[in-house]
């Protein structure tokens, strides 16, 4: 299966336990990301927000009830938002991000 090229990006916070859980199912698949920490940088909060008006969701039936409240972490593939980590655990167990390798590999 040859590899899509996307980039990660996972906004954080200092102290998030799922921040921490995003992060680590990610490298258990071998998924490179860059992570953007809204409290090392403030900036990162307002690019976050940005992109998440712009972006579309990348499993629409995962997020119907979405009350566009963000919590973190927050995980970007390209222009598609993820969700937090929960909703990333249940793509990667569905397999439908498994494969994908980041731009930045």
């Amino acid at each position: 299966m040859p590899y899509l090229q996307l980039a990660f990006l996972v906004y954080t916070i200092d102290g998030c336990p799922y921040c921490t859980k995003a992060k680590r199912l990610l490298n258990e698949h071998g998924i490179e990301y860059v992570e953007l920490n809204i409290d090392s940088n403030p900036i990162y909060q307002k690019q976050m927000d940005k992109k998440y008006k712009q972006s579309k969701a990348f499993d629409p039936k995962l997020h119907p009830k979405h009350n566009h409240r963000l919590t973190y972490p927050q995980v970007f593939v390209d222009d598609m938002w993820i969700g937090g980590s929960d909703v990333l655990e249940s793509l990667l167990q569905e397999g439908k991000i498994n494969g994908y390798r980041s731009k930045l590999a």
